[in-house]
Parts: structure tokens; C-alpha cells; sequence
């Protein structure tokens, strides 16, 4: 059970895309890249290699600037990768809890078979601060989710 890649153009067929690492921008310079793939901009300074620009490559194969900024990071901090199984009651209840209050702007969830997920109000989830950060489903989402599939969500907290 994957998501359907007309639901969203900018969806990737990987399980989960793979990441490349530059100090370019990839939406100035042509990079190489497929559909889904996430490309960390880093700083190009010496310093230890924070993710500056988090980019996604948007619909074209190959060399080009078809990239979007999909976050930022940067501010310190602790990287987190926390890895979910789907179960009935994460699908029923439309939600997530991550194990830590995220700083928002640094969270990437990656779901199998759809890539890296767009966070807002009309796209696939949103996220709010209860006693950790909770990643809430949009729920046009919520009919393409499965039991059993796989959600990725790296952040700094």
C-alpha cells in the first residue's frame, strides 16, 4: 500500500528517498537528483556539517535547480531519528506523539512509499506542542495511511 503519485506531485517512489549532502543551493546550482530526494545544505566554512537548507527535489530526473526549500535548520540543539510502525490507533487517532518537544522548522517525516511528507494546513500534516510535539495527519492523508507502514521523522529538539 503506497500513496497514489497523483495525490501530490512533488511525491517521491522511493521507500524512503535517500539524502546527499552539499554546500550548495540546489535551487541556484543545477543538482543532480531524483523525484523525492532530500538534499541537506550544509555550511561551507569549516564548521562542524549543520543542515542549513533542507531541500526536496520536486518533480524532474537529473541535473537541474527543480528543488524546494522544505525546512531549515541550524541553533543547536539535539538530532533525533524516531522511527514508527503504523498501528490502527495511530491511523484512528490521525496523530503521532514524537518522544520530545521538536523544534518545528528541523522535523522531516518520511513515510514509505510517499517520501517526505509537506507540513501545513492543506497538505499532510501539521504539528502542535502538547506535552511533546504531536504530528497530526491532515485527513486527506488519513485514507492512504496502512497498518504496518513505515513513518520516519528525524528533528532537533
Amino acid at each position: 500500500m503506497g500513496l497514489s503519485p497523483s495525490r501530490n506531485g512533488n511525491r517521491g517512489t522511493a521507500v524512503l528517498p535517500y539524502l546527499q549532502f552539499g554546500v550548495e543551493d540546489p535551487t541556484v546550482v543545477p543538482t543532480a537528483g531524483s523525484p523525492g530526494m532530500i538534499y541537506f545544505r550544509i555550511p561551507n566554512d569549516g564548521s562542524p556539517p549543520t543542515a542549513i537548507g533542507i531541500y526536496q527535489k520536486i518533480s524532474t530526473q537529473g541535473e537541474d535547480t527543480n528543488w524546494q526549500l522544505v525546512g531549515s535548520g541550524g541553533g543547536g540543539g539535539t538530532f533525533q531519528q524516531q522511527s514508527f510502525i503504523l498501528s490502527a490507533l495511530d491511523i484512528a487517532n490521525g496523530y503521532v506523539d514524537l518522544a520530545n518537544v521538536a523544534q518545528h522548522a528541523s522535523v522531516i517525516p518520511l513515510l514509505e512509499g510517499a517520501g517526505v511528507l509537506m507540513e501545513g494546513a492543506g497538505f499532510d500534516y501539521t504539528l502542535s506542542d502538547v506535552v511533546t510535539t504531536r504530528l497530526t495527519f491532515d485527513p486527506t492523508l488519513i485514507p492512504f495511511l496502512a497498518v504496518g507502514q513505515k513513518l520516519q521523522v528525524q528533528y532537533v529538539f
